[in-house]
């Protein structure tokens, strides 16, 4: 009968978070071993298992309950500007692929910006010598800078710290909802984005490019406080975390493989290439557990699920199960994504909106890397801080890089 095991360190540990594979590289041939438990939680972390749950009818995202759905109205009440964030994004159930779609537009036409070009200058410091106290400040804030550059949004370079930490304390709240100091905080966050935004609508004109996507959408019968709502959300989650923070663990992760680094050097047409960015996020990224629910008794194997039992996928190790990827644990340019074993960014309708300027911008990052990055440089990993708080996603807050 397969059974979880206990977890040694906890799930939020920092040595955890940067070294899941040595934590979990013993148990992967043991067939009676589902999945993991840390903090009163239970994770799984084989591929074939996670990727049942994420696509089988029997799971989805865990539903609301009388308690929580009581505590929602009582923050609607107490935190007005989270909750009309969450009146005009979400949509509990299907996306609404009409607004979506507009939105991937403007995402597409924003990652076509994301140049090598734009990137060097965020790049050259790696050329310099000694030590770099917190490089990946400059990555975190270049894809928002770059959203509202296209956007023609005006801002100084202090809001953009200010726009970040907006983004993660909302993403933060999301998980944890009990928190009311986090409810609080997102407020206060979906407060800030939404002024901004609508401090500068009005002054776009005909010529700016926002211009245009603003009028689609009116003409697609999406209200204009939908629109600024969903320009919000880009900046709450898009541009908070998915390349910014990624970038951090993709640099961590070429650092520790030189050879890597040196086999984009010498072959750098593989800079250009999606399976590149993709076998990097695979081997890391910010993304780190998502919760799933059982609709209905089932069975995942021979383990018998009960109708509410939760689940969390933890995507680390799904995406280092030696089942599914052939010495995992190497960064390996060769290997074959297909639809079944790239769930990085999700799929189908739920596919995330911001892959494409993920993926531009990530490339021309690497044309940077190999271009300044050496190969004596190492991650001070004694000195590496991490958000462990945050169970969903995972952010490096401080990585010292020395350079000789």
């Amino acid at each position: 009968m397969k059974r979880f095991i206990d977890l040694p360190v906890s799930v939020f540990d920092p040595k955890f978070t940067l070294n899941p594979y040595r934590y979990l590289n013993a148990h992967y041939a043991d067939e009676n071993i589902i999945g993991f438990a840390s903090d009163n939680m239970n994770f799984l972390f084989k591929f074939d298992d996670c990727r049942e749950v994420m696509f089988s009818k029997s799971f989805s995202r865990p539903a609301a309950d009388d308690e929580s759905i009581s505590r929602e109205i009582e923050y609607a009440k107490k935190y007005p500007a989270r909750a009309n964030y969450f009146q005009l994004n979400f949509t509990y159930g299907e996306p609404d692929l009409k607004l979506k779609s507009l939105m991937v537009r403007l995402m597409t036409a924003i990652s076509e910006s994301a140049t090598a070009e734009l990137m060097d200058p965020v790049c050259k410091p790696l050329a310099s010598h000694g030590r770099l106290e917190n490089y990946i400040e400059k990555i975190t804030y270049l894809p928002m800078a770059l959203y509202l550059d296209v956007c023609g949004l005006e801002y100084e370079r202090s809001d953009l710290p200010k726009l970040h930490q907006a983004g993660c304390d909302f993403l933060r709240s999301i998980e944890g909802q009990e928190d009311e100091a986090l409810i609080a905080l997102s407020d206060k966050a979906a407060a800030l984005v939404g002024g901004f935004i609508d401090s500068r609508f009005d002054k776009l004109t005909e010529n700016d490019f926002l211009f245009a996507f603003l009028k689609e959408g009116r003409e697609s019968g999406i209200s204009e406080d939908k629109l600024r709502a969903n320009l919000g959300s880009a900046i709450l989650i898009s541009l908070s975390n998915t390349f910014g923070v990624s970038s951090a663990f993709v640099l961590r992760s070429l650092i520790h493989n030189p050879d890597a680094l040196q086999t984009l050097r010498n072959n750098p047409e593989l800079c250009d290439k999606d399976s590149t960015v993709t076998e990097l996020l695979r081997l890391n990224n910010h993304v780190k557990a998502l919760s799933r629910s059982a609709t209905e008794d089932c069975h995942l194997g021979n383990y018998q699920v009960t109708k509410g039992e939760v689940f969390y996928l933890y995507f680390p190790g799904l995406n280092m199960d030696p089942k599914e990827w052939r010495e995992p644990e190497k960064i390996n340019f060769e290997r074959e994504f297909t639809s079944r074993n790239n769930i990085i960014f999700g799929g189908s309708i739920y596919m995330c909106i911001g892959k494409k300027l993920t993926f531009a911008a990530m490339k021309s990052l690497l044309k940077g890397f190999i271009k300044y990055l050496p190969d004596e440089a190492k991650v001070i990993e004694d000195e590496i801080e991490v958000d462990g708080s945050w169970l969903a996603e995972r952010i490096i807050t401080k990585m010292v890089i020395d350079l000789p």
